[in-house]
């Protein structure tokens, strides 16, 4: 039977490596909203700025809940961790595939648009 404490400190480096995966997670549907909807750079900066203000408030929140506030190296390497697995194994994948298929998707809405702007504007031929 192990250790209580070494049992807990366990939990702390699998809770770490969650908070690491979803911290990238949240990131995640960041890339892919500003694949949707594009934009300029202050508005990317913006954004990171509140990314990474929610991610400080986040990991000092894991820290404080899990380690008692104090800093250990063995809960920061986790979530790095975490964000490395769940970067190679999903992230990439489903980002790349989440891509395609706005691109397809806004390709699909500017040709409904066209078209409905453009009977507006030339009248419906198929009633004469």
């Amino acid at each position: 039977m192990m250790s209580p404490d070494i049992v807990l400190e366990l939990k702390g480096v699998a809770t770490s490596c969650l908070c690491g995966a979803l911290i990238t997670v949240v990131y995640d549907g960041i890339r892919i909203f500003r694949r949707f909807v594009s934009h300029g750079n202050f508005w990317i900066g913006v954004e990171d700025f509140v990314f990474w203000i929610w991610t400080a408030i986040w990991i000092f929140s894991v820290l404080y809940r899990e380690n008692d506030g104090n800093l250990r190296m063995y809960t920061i390497f986790s979530m790095v961790i975490g964000m490395i697995l769940y970067h190679k194994i999903i992230s990439e994948p489903l980002v790349g595939v989440l891509g395609k298929w706005i691109k397809k998707l806004k390709k699909g809405i500017r040709a409904l648009i066209m078209k409905v702007t453009w009977r507006k504007k030339h009248g419906n031929k198929d009633e004469s």
